[in-house]
């Protein structure tokens, strides 16, 4: 009997790759599928590329992040990557070198292989949300192998396993062929490896057999500080990053326009867990700001609407009240879709949209960066009620 190990979305975290070699360490391993997406920045992805490229169980297959890697090198290629992206995608190939891109772009994108008499199918990726069907799993499959072109649809039953790498997706299914129902295939999306899911990796085993094979879906738990530690070392601006983490509340750097947005919608709603607090944060904000208001402006165009109009007051203390106290009516409903508070200048101080679910604040300095920032961390169950960043 011989085992295979599948693995995907690595997403540049060499700590998820170490702790899974560790797990297989002490099981004879055949292969190693890496099913693509190895980098999502330059952080680490020479240190994981040496180990995937050197270690000959390894048989990787480039993801979406690759093949956006090998377009932006092609210059027949078209690519549609915006200048943030293809700045990253830049970074990347250059920390990689001259010497590992080119072994990268012999990586191939599909590959058939027969492991102990299983004939096998590695190279199924995609993030098509279509995928994401769960009452109709034969048209996930269609999407994703034969609209893309990835496989022909005569091929489907030929292979015992099919492996894709469907971005956060950790799932094994059997399909039978339809019509003789004399053969059927497997498919199986190992999962994140990079923690997707808060403290635990997943990747998939399989113990072939003449008879029955084992197949063992793992989610194998771990510490995820030490990544999110290093996320914020290498890069200070790396707020998409520790998203992946659940690390939502982040600054960089202790000045500018923070953003605020409530975890849950209809915060000052009755049924609202937090209405109370989500209240007392709203009157927080206002008497924050509250020294340099001049003016401020409310707006219910909802939806184009030009009836519901848009209109500016002067800061009175009759103003204010209604703005601090008066800005809910008894079923939680909040007054404008929009309202802001404006400085002498008509700068904007602090905004509100979206019905009281998301907050800015402009042009705030390190001291007031950190009373905010003091005080948000400290509302009970603040994790729970907002998350935040500079914009």
């Amino acid at each position: 009997m011989k085992k295979i190990a599948v693995i995907s979305n690595i997403q540049s975290n060499l700590y998820a790759l170490e702790k899974f070699l560790e797990y297989i360490s002490d099981q004879p391993m055949e292969h190693i599928f890496n099913l693509g997406n190895f980098f999502d920045s330059d952080l680490f992805c020479c240190e994981i590329f040496d180990i995937i490229s050197s270690d000959s169980r390894f048989i990787n297959i480039l993801g979406e992040k690759e093949r956006k890697m090998l377009k932006v090198l092609d210059k027949n290629e078209e690519n549609e990557l915006e200048d943030d992206e293809k700045k990253k995608v830049l970074k990347m190939i250059d920390v990689l070198g001259e010497e590992r891109v080119n072994i990268l772009k012999k990586f191939p994108e599909k590959l058939e292989i027969e492991c102990d008499h299983k004939k096998i199918f590695a190279g199924a990726d995609t993030t098509d949300t279509r995928c994401v069907d769960y009452g109709c799993s034969e048209k996930k499959i269609a999407i994703m192998l034969l609209e893309e072109e990835v496989i022909d649809r005569n091929d489907l039953f030929s292979y015992d396993y099919i492996l894709y790498g469907y971005h956060g997706l950790s799932e094994m299914e059997y399909f039978l062929e339809p019509l003789h129902k004399d053969r059927e295939t497997c498919y199986i999306s190992p999962g994140n490896l990079y923690m997707q899911h808060r403290g635990k990796i997943q990747f998939t085993i399989i113990e072939l057999s003449q008879w029955n094979d084992i197949i063992q879906q793992n989610n194998i738990a771990m510490e995820n500080s030490k990544i999110i530690h290093a996320i914020k070392n290498h890069n200070q601006d790396a707020y998409h990053e520790l998203r992946k983490y659940g690390e939502l509340n982040y600054v960089s750097k202790m000045e500018g326009n923070l953003n605020i947005h409530c975890c849950i919608s209809e915060p000052f709603k009755i049924h609202s867990q937090y209405k109370e607090q989500y209240i007392e944060l709203w009157r927080m904000l206002i008497d924050f700001c509250e020294k340099k208001c001049v003016r401020y402006y409310t707006s219910n165009l909802v939806n184009g609407d030009p009836e519901l109009g848009s209109q500016e007051w002067d800061w009175t203390q009759e103003e204010r009240e209604k703005v601090k106290v008066d800005f809910i009516d008894k079923d939680g409903n909040f007054a404008w879709h929009e309202m802001g508070v404006l400085d002498k200048n008509g700068e904007i101080l602090f905004a509100s949209c979206e019905f009281g679910e998301v907050y800015w604040l402009n042009g705030l300095d390190k001291k007031q960066m950190r009373e905010i920032i003091d005080y948000l961390n400290s509302l009970p169950n603040s994790r729970k009620m907002i998350f935040y960043r500079l914009e």
